[in-house]
């Protein structure tokens, strides 16, 4: 199994079988840890191994400010 560092470099290689024919989302709602951490479950769609890929919120970006129609 690879190191996280490596899977963070190919996040949609198999990290059982290092197929590169990407991952199936089982879900896509996002499990919550905490408030600011997460993960999706995930499947090989070469070998059919399972896992999670966890995620944590890091920041966040203005698409568009709030207008003021006063």
């Amino acid at each position: 199994m690879p190191s996280d560092e490596a899977y963070l470099k190919s996040p949609e290689d198999c990290p059982s079988c290092g197929s590169t024919k990407g991952k199936r989302i089982w879900n896509s709602g996002w499990e919550s840890i905490s408030p600011t951490r997460g993960f999706i479950q995930a499947q090989c769609r070469g070998c059919g191994a399972t896992w999670e890929d966890h995620y944590q919120l890091i920041g966040y970006e203005r698409l568009e400010e709030e207008k003021d129609d006063n």
